[in-house]
């Protein structure tokens, strides 16, 4: 994934347009970001696997179930999830002094790829702990609830319960660190960075949780067809689902979030 990375970013850097100046560096930092977040998003997950292969003793599948494990191994995932946030405070207020100024010139690889590296290594923590915390979730609710979960022992009946429940984790916590983030900003705090992305990790989580509610449901309801009818009904189910979902982020969501990046732009540009 790296030297696909590194391939795409070079030939960027050779495909320049004269004369889009600000275009084409909007378009090579939406491209860094969207690189790092998948590489990061991908080694999350496998950072998260090899964490709960070392507490459960063998390797899970990336929808495992969630049943029948230990109060022991429930808290040790959750200390490994914790630990991803602790490492996520230095490497995000290093990584705040490594990219001081701004998106490097593309010319300057070096400095490129302490920019790249930086960024990097705080989206690995934030996916990390996201994943942690997701698989932590799931192993805690069929734990305090005996394995029977609550009202229903069905699969997707705790997918519900859990998604609800992390929904309004995030909501909170978000809204709660934002403030204390302002807070640090107002003070010059440096740490300000750290509790940021502390913010996308909640927001990750709870997609994360909504993800593996739509999957779980794709599942449940094809669970009736076998064969190549059944790779076609979930096929189907998931175009539906996304066909549904797309129209709504592109119409609600992503304007708000341009206007939030630029609201955080004139923050950082502004004088403290």
């Amino acid at each position: 994934v790296s030297l696909m990375h590194i391939v795409a970013s070079y030939i960027r850097t050779k495909l320049k347009l004269p004369g889009r100046e600000r275009e084409e560096e909007e378009w090579m930092e939406v491209c860094a970001e969207l690189e790092n977040e998948s590489a990061s998003l991908a080694m999350g997950l496998v950072l998260s696997l090899f964490v709960r292969f070392a507490i459960t003793g063998h390797m899970p599948r990336i929808h495992s179930p969630a049943q029948g494990h230990s109060v022991g191994e429930v808290w040790k995932l959750f200390a490994c999830a914790l630990g991803f946030g602790v490492l996520l405070i230095p490497v995000a207020v290093i990584g705040a002094h490594a990219k001081h100024g701004g998106h490097p010139e593309d010319d300057n690889w070096k400095v490129c790829v302490v920019h790249r590296a930086s960024d990097f290594a705080e989206r690995l923590m934030i996916m990390s702990m996201g994943w942690c915390l997701l698989y932590w979730g799931k192993w805690f609710y069929w734990e305090v609830t005996n394995n029977k979960g609550l009202m229903t022992d069905s699969l997707m009946g705790g997918e519900m319960v859990q998604v609800m429940l992390f929904s309004a984790i995030s909501f909170i916590s978000i809204r709660h660190i934002d403030c204390v983030a302002d807070y640090l900003r107002e003070r010059g705090s440096e740490y300000e960075v750290a509790l940021r992305r502390l913010i996308t990790m909640f927001a990750l989580l709870m997609g994360l949780s909504w993800e593996s509610a739509f999957t779980s449901a794709v599942h449940v309801i094809g669970e009736d067809f076998e064969g190549t009818a059944r790779v076609l009904f979930d096929a189907v189910l998931t175009l539906g689902i996304c066909l549904a979902v797309l129209p709504a982020w592109a119409w609600h969501i992503l304007p708000k979030t341009i206007r939030g990046v630029d609201r955080a732009l004139t923050k950082s540009l502004s004088p403290r």
